[in-house]
């Protein structure tokens, strides 16, 4: 997301350890304003490891806040150029339906709507996370993402989402999980950030899983181009009826 645009006002969702801030500051935020969950992953950043992690979470530019994501949003009136999760759960906490350190409300189209009222009208919600390749296996956490993100557009009165949404994944071989980035901008991405995603994914070499005007076969351009009624008969084909048999599977 950094390509596009300069300088941004930054909120990271869920910092950790602090390698959103670091990419951050590498790439010239303005300011960066982190809300972590876990008190103790703050102090632990801040004070006991703060040299060994470069003093992240001292930086002038830099605030941190122990708080729910979600919940700080509706309470603060700050507009962002940028707001960025990355990695805020693990595969196997959702693959489980446990939780790791409280219930995760992060991914709902009522919480992508409050993400995008905190944007600036040119912002971007940036979610990277992991699922395995559509090449090699069905979609699930990337189809999810997209879903959200195309629903929410909607809620904000974003008829046409095609223009809205860029997907670039990590190209990798076999059945073992991947990385992937879903950019959801609030204006349409112009013909020149469309071609800066491209150039940065073919030197890169990462995958374009969607990109504004590309026509790539796969789930995610089905989710995001087709009318409402096609893509309520999409979920039922490809995702419904699978959840169907798996549940059937499981009470055997």
């Amino acid at each position: 997301p950094y390509l596009i645009g300069e300088h941004p006002d930054v909120l990271i969702i869920g910092p950790g350890g602090g390698v959103d801030v670091a990419v951050a500051l590498i790439n010239k935020a303005r300011s960066i304003l982190a809300i972590e969950l876990d008190p103790i992953t703050v102090d632990l950043v801040s004070n006991k490891y703060a040299d060994f992690v470069g003093h992240l979470y001292n930086r002038p530019n830099v605030k941190v806040v122990a708080d729910e994501g979600r919940s700080f949003l509706r309470r603060t009136d700050e507009k962002f150029d940028l707001i960025q999760m990355t990695a805020v759960d693990t595969l196997a906490a959702l693959n489980s339906g446990a939780y790791v350190l409280a219930e995760n409300y992060l991914y709902t189209t009522e919480a992508y709507c409050d993400f995008m009222e905190r944007l600036n009208p040119d912002g971007i919600l940036s979610i990277n996370t992991r699922d395995f390749h559509y090449k090699t296996s069905p979609p699930r956490f990337a189809a999810r993402q997209t879903s959200l993100s195309v629903a929410a557009l909607k809620e904000r009165g974003i008829d046409d989402p095609s223009n809205h949404i860029a997907l670039i994944g990590v190209n990798k071989g076999g059945r073992s999980p991947t990385w992937f980035s879903i950019i959801t901008k609030m204006s349409p991405f112009t013909l020149s950030e469309v071609a800066t995603l491209r150039k940065f994914a073919k030197e890169q070499s990462f995958d374009i899983w969607y990109l504004p005007g590309e026509k790539i076969n796969n789930p995610y351009t089905s989710i995001i181009t087709s009318t409402d009624e096609e893509r309520s008969q999409f979920y039922e084909n490809n995702f419904l009826k699978e959840i169907g048999r798996a549940s059937c599977r499981e009470r055997v």
